[in-house]
């Protein structure tokens, strides 16, 4: 059984384990640099708010670096259609109903027969979307979950000669892995 899953924090009150492992993690990414503040220029509409709103969120906690900029893109555009399937599901509904046009042998339309329902598509956008939102929240540690994970990526295992943080710092110097 997995214990309370420790965060990401620098904040004094926090214990110091953790303030600890978070300032080894910070000071391993420092130097790759922020996410540009500014947004790429394909990213239009709602993607592109939310990149002006998540980015500079990012940048504060030190986390994140210029090198997740392709996973900050994926969450943006994956919001936006999120949005979009959403909003057309609360226009069209969730399911249609499907008629069968029933049609005289000389071509007129003698009615129409109830033969069920159709789940609208922007319902599995909707899903997919949302998955994938969720998948990439958790790539950038913005899950609490996804936080502890990346602490014990920092913490060293018994006998294990390199971390993973090691591996990262060894990246930024062009050491080969």
């Amino acid at each position: 059984m997995m214990g309370r899953p420790r965060k990401l924090t620098l904040d004094e009150d926090a214990r110091p384990e953790q303030r600890e492992l978070t300032k080894k993690m910070v000071e391993k990414q420092k130097d790759q640099g922020k996410l540009p503040l500014r947004p790429p220029t394909y990213l239009k509409g709602f993607a592109r708010k939310a990149w002006k709103t998540i980015v500079p969120m990012l940048n504060e906690t030190a986390i994140v670096s210029a090198a997740d900029v392709y996973t900050v893109r994926l969450l943006c555009e994956q919001l936006e259609m999120e949005q979009k399937a959403y909003l057309e599901i609360q226009e069209n509904g969730i399911q249609t109903k499907i008629f069968k046009t029933v049609v005289t042998p000389l071509g007129e339309v003698k009615g129409k027969d109830f033969v069920g329902y159709r789940r609208n598509p922007s319902t599995l956008i909707l899903s997919d979307a949302t998955a994938k939102i969720k998948m990439q929240c958790d790539a950038l540690g913005l899950t609490p979950q996804s936080r502890a994970k990346m602490l014990d990526l920092l913490k060293p295992d018994d006998g294990a000669e390199e971390t993973v943080a090691d591996l990262i710092d060894n990246a930024t110097k062009g050491d080969d892995f």
